[in-house]
């Protein structure tokens, strides 16, 4: 809602903003596309309307689904974008509004955040938890590969990146490149669960809908340097 935004950057005079807001679930958004991009894209829109006239900083969380991942990954900023998803398509417009709109922003593209939800059984590890605990088979793919990261480290370069004048895109992924199922094979093995609820497929047996990436792995050095 623009009128209240409005009201917030009039009262609380923010002069950054981190904005990670979206909605980033894959099946919801292919039934409607209409509303992927209401929300991740007209979303930015409004957010930029209150912080252009202001200056202030912008942080704007993209992920690394704007790639299909088709070949071997190791993405680099410069690699051109080919999403097979509604959401990574939305994601795309939404950083190419920024490039044109307010190129001071900052775009981060990141991978599985590692970390507790609040509702504990959304994102990556909550979801596997979710099931194993409730005795609940979790089916993950062998063949879409990421690069997450911790939700801990990520605060530490949000808190960073907040504090200097870092503008342009960034690829945001940790060290390691895993699988869906490895993801999943830690969960299990830790958590002391039986095995056999962890079940691993090719992504192409998942069906058309939503399609599936591949090894959308990030190559992070731009950031690190």
């Amino acid at each position: 809602n623009g009128r209240l935004l409005e009201e917030l950057f009039r009262r609380h005079e923010f002069k950054t903003v981190l904005h990670c807001a979206g909605n980033c679930a894959l099946k919801p958004c292919e039934a409607d596309p209409e509303m992927a991009r209401r929300i991740n894209v007209e979303g930015v829109e409004n957010v930029l309307r209150q912080v252009v006239p202001r200056g202030a900083r912008l942080l704007f969380l993209s992920c690394d689904l704007v790639y299909a991942g088709r070949d071997h990954g190791d993405y680099v900023e410069t690699d051109p974008p080919d999403p097979v998803t509604v959401y990574g398509k939305t994601m795309v417009q939404a950083e190419q509004l920024l490039a044109r709109e307010y190129p001071r922003a900052c775009v981060l593209r990141i991978s599985l955040p590692m970390g507790s939800s609040a509702g504990g059984h959304a994102g990556a590890v909550d979801w596997i938890l979710h099931r194993f605990r409730n005795h609940r088979p979790a089916t993950l793919y062998f063949d879409e590969i990421r690069t997450p990261t911790y939700t801990r480290c990520m605060n530490r370069v949000f808190e960073r990146l907040i504090s200097e004048e870092v503008a342009g895109l960034y690829h945001f992924g940790g060290p390691r490149k895993v699988s869906l199922y490895q993801i999943g094979q830690i969960v299990n093995r830790v958590g002391g669960f039986a095995p056999e609820l962890l079940m691993g497929i090719p992504r192409i047996e998942a069906g058309p809908m939503p399609p599936r990436a591949g090894n959308v792995t990030m190559n992070s050095s731009k950031l690190i340097a």
